[in-house]
């Protein structure tokens, strides 16, 4: 094995493993990045997928690797077994038995792949302790939510997809919406951006960076930058909590770059921005393509004539 696929393992490992007493499984501070002789690693926050009779641990991670004197990363994905074991006083739980169940990198060949995942494997250490059971718990609820809404399908989620500028603003189910004493407004619980309803005005407010954007159908738009918000703005409690919008009452009554496309989503959704029409860059030594212009990792095949888009460790497929 070369010396660029040997670094490129020692970051993965890095990454993956952690040190002892790391909280590997933490959601917290992910993306992780790693550079290692100009080979550049990143790897995802690891999915749990299973915790079978809270024994048997198996969860997934997306992987990014820019191999020195490349620009375009390699993307992949991981999948990780481990036996369990729970200490209920200190809500944690001991690693034992971790091991590469597969790897994928769909954009290097299969000797290749075997190379990494049996090196990783000799590698990776046996056991890593200290992982916090409350983020285990919480993960393996956000991984069962989604199967819910896919009804235990490989139906992907819901994904967006925009050629120019575009946000998306994702509700955990319908929006919920809690009123503001003495004042017309109501703020959305259940999303983390800055929602607000007017039942006055009978429109929709929604902050993004320092400029409002309005509209009176937050599903089907269209949105407008707000050149003025409606009077109760300036009643809102003078505290912490309210601080971040409070401070942007008087944001920008333009965008540069015009306004963005807004996508509204009450189910699981993903948004690939692409910056005009998708511009393919092959991939040497294969029958693969990455779509330069976005951040997404975004791959055609020319063997099927598909495009094949990597979230949340799991890859999705559409035809050209």
């Amino acid at each position: 094995m070369n010396t660029k696929i040997s670094s490129v393992i020692l970051a993965v490992l890095f990454l993956v493993a952690g040190v002892r007493g790391v909280h590997a499984l933490e959601d917290r501070g992910w993306p992780k990045e790693k550079t290692i002789d100009g080979n550049r690693l990143v790897a995802h926050q690891p999915q749990v997928d299973k915790w079978k009779d809270y024994s048997k641990l198996e969860a997934r991670m997306a992987v990014e690797l820019t191999p020195r004197g490349q620009k375009k990363p390699i993307i992949g994905a991981l999948w990780l077994e481990a036996d369990t074991d729970v200490d209920l006083d200190n809500r944690t739980v001991a690693l034992s038995n971790l091991h590469i169940v597969k790897a994928n990198f769909p954009a290097l060949n299969k000797s290749t792949v075997e190379k990494i995942q049996k090196r990783l494997s000799e590698l990776l250490p046996q056991s890593v302790t200290g992982v916090d059971l409350d983020r285990i718990l919480q993960n393996i609820e956000r991984t069962e939510e989604i199967a819910r809404t896919l009804k235990g399908s490989d139906v992907p989620p819901k994904i967006f997809v925009s050629t120019a500028p575009a946000i998306l603003v994702q509700f955990d189910g319908d929006p919920a919406f809690c009123p503001i004493p003495d004042t017309t407004l109501a703020f959305a619980v259940n999303t983390n951006w800055d929602f607000f309803s007017d039942s006055a005005g009978k429109a929709y407010y929604l902050l993004n960076e320092d400029t409002w954007l309005t509209t009176k159908d937050y599903l089907k738009g269209p949105w407008s930058v707000a050149s003025a918000l409606p009077a109760d703005f300036s009643r809102l409690p003078n505290d912490e909590n309210w601080k971040s919008v409070r401070d942007h009452l008087n944001g920008n009554a333009k965008l540069d770059g015009g306004i963005p496309k807004v996508f509204v989503s009450t189910t699981p959704a993903e948004l690939i921005v692409i910056n005009g029409n998708p511009e393919l860059a092959s991939i040497e030594g294969t029958r693969l393509s990455y779509v330069s212009n976005t951040d997404a990792d975004l791959i055609f095949s020319l063997e099927d004539n598909s495009f094949y888009f990597l979230v949340s460790g799991r890859w999705f497929r559409v035809k050209r």
